[in-house]
Order: C-alpha cells, then structure tokens, then sequence
C-alpha cells in the first residue's frame, strides 16, 4: 500500500476510527501483512517515512508490538512507552491516544483479552481486578516471549494451510487450523497471561520459577530478597540463602536470563513503584530512591523508566492524584 489514503484503509483492521499523518519527508509507503489464527491475528508492518496515527476509540485486546528495526511509541491512558527489537512492549487493553513509528519493520500480534483470561484464571497466583499496567519487557521475559513469538511466525510462514484459511469462517477456521500452529500459539498466550497476571511475575519471578527445579528452596530465596530489597548483598549470601554453590546460584539466574544483581534490581524497582503508587503527600522520588536501595537519583530515574516506561515523578504524581493531589 502506498499513499495515505490506502494506507488509513489499510490500517483500519487495527483502529476502526483513527486520523493518520506523515511526519517524515517521504511519502508514506506502507507495506502491510495480516495473518488470522485461531485465537490471535500477527501483522508484519513495514513503513519508509515516520508515521503517527491517532486512534479515536478504545482498544479492548493485547497487543505484543515486537519491532524487527526502527521504533515505536504509544501514548496510552497509563502513559507513554517506545518499544524497540530488544525491548518489546506488551499493551495491554485500554485507550491508545497515538501510535507512532519511526521507518520500522514491525510485528503486531493482536490477543482477544478471553483469550489471556482463560489462561490467566488456571494459574496458581489468580489476575488481579483488572488488568494492570502495559508491559515493557526485558531480561528473560522478552527473550522467552520473542522466542516463542518467532516459533509461531515461521509455522506459519511453512504453511499452505494457513492462508487457504484466511477466507474461511471463523468457525471453520479455528476447527481447521494446523496442530502445530495452535500449539505454538497458545505458548505465546501463555507467556502473555504468565506477564499479565501480576506485578510480581512481571519482575522475573516466573523466569526463576521455570528454573525451579535446581533451587532447594526458590519460594524461601525469593521472599528474602523482597524483604531485603534494599540492601546489596552479595552471591555468597544468595547461595547460602538457596541452599546452592556459587555455581548452582549462577545456573540458576542464567537459565532465567537474569544475573543475580539484575533480578535484584527488579525486585527494588517493584517496590519503589509500590511505593510511589501508594505515596502520601510527603513523599519524594528521593526518599522512594533510597528507601529501595538507590542512593543515585538519576541513576534510579533511567532504570525506573527502562523497565515501567515512565519517570518515577509521573507514577508519583498519579499516586496522589488519586488520593487529592498534594494540597496546597
């Protein structure tokens, strides 16, 4: 597709009412592949020029917005957040109020929220009251997401079967679909549940219970290292902790992909956006900071903003906004 026009009645498959524009010097040149499964629906969007499109309506689905090259933004009712190859972003559902690309390759897997329900109610840690905030993954979330992700487009891509189906009912083409296409897809909806179901899995506790089986007692290592979040400790004191060698504790974190001292990081991170979600009308970014085991602002600032997508102080600030606001 290229030009605007074509362009809006192409993308009109993700935003049914959406105003798009060019803000690069090239014309728009889309190019724009969409594939339906039995549950979820993968698009390969490539464009040459940056582009920005407005949608005008509430989106009630996930979507995993996993760039190959370039970036994207989204500006959400939860904030702002730019994906890119190594960082992808889970959105979760709610209202897009922009969605903007730098010249990008692109794909966008769109999940009914049934679908994430379904899977999310069979977990031992039941989903919260709604879901919670859009996920900018990292670590061995994203490379455990983006594997399966890749496992799933190239099936696809093998099969003959899949695009006869795309002219087919849904019924049909549920009931039709290849075996290996379903199973692949509901590991990727499984990831995705697995993320959405809470904050805690979201900071690499679901990474550490798949390794589960070479800790004597991963449940008692991680209630530690939450309730001593705020202090550096050292592998020694971890492996003790664990029951394991220096050797055990490193396998441990690496089958995770995480370093020990990165998971920890995560660990302080969740709690100082509890904290700032919670706050009172005292309550500073500084004193969150060192209170979690940051003694550097700046350096607390760039990491919050890495793994939630946003400023301590914006998280802060919709904390007391909805307590009333600081007062005056």
């Amino acid at each position: 597709t290229t030009g605007l026009a074509e362009a809006r009645q192409a993308t009109s498959q993700f935003w049914p009412a959406h105003e798009s524009e060019t803000l690069g010097p090239e014309d728009y040149s889309l190019v724009l592949n969409r594939v339906t499964l039995a549950a979820v629906s993968i698009s390969f969007v490539r464009c040459t020029a940056r582009v920005r499109v407005r949608p005008l309506e509430p989106i009630p689905a996930f979507c995993l917005v996993a760039p190959l090259s370039g970036e994207v933004e989204i500006d959400t009712d939860r904030g702002g957040f730019r994906a890119t190859p190594a960082h992808p972003l889970l959105r979760g559902p709610g209202v897009v109020h922009r969605f903007e690309s730098s010249p990008t390759r692109c794909l966008l897997v769109d999940m009914p929220v049934a679908a994430v329900q379904l899977l999310a109610s069979g977990l031992p840690s039941p989903p919260p009251c709604g879901w919670p905030d859009h996920h900018l993954l990292d670590g061995g979330m994203a490379k455990t997401l983006l594997r399966r992700l890749r496992q799933l487009v190239a099936t696809v891509n093998r099969s003959r079967r899949v695009p006869a189906l795309q002219s087919r009912s849904d019924q049909d083409r549920i009931r039709l679909m290849p075996a290996d296409v379903r199973q692949q897809e509901q590991a990727v909806l499984t990831e995705v549940a697995l993320i959405a179901s809470g904050p805690g899995r979201r900071g690499g506790e679901r990474e550490l219970a798949m390794a589960g089986s070479d800790a004597r007692d991963l449940d008692t290592l991680r209630a530690w290292l939450a309730a001593n979040s705020t202090n550096n400790r050292s592998l020694t004191e971890l492996a003790t902790q664990a029951g394991l060698s220096m050797r055990g504790l490193q396998r441990l974190f690496a089958k995770a992909g995480f370093t020990p001292q990165g998971y920890l990081i995560g660990v302080r991170l969740d709690r100082a956006r509890a904290m700032l979600a919670a706050a009172s009308q005292a309550t500073t970014v500084a004193d969150v900071a060192v209170t979690t085991g940051f003694p550097h602002r700046s350096r607390f600032a760039a990491a919050y903003r890495e793994r939630f997508g946003e400023l301590p102080s914006a998280t802060l600030d919709r904390g007391l906004s909805g307590q009333g606001g600081r007062g005056t």
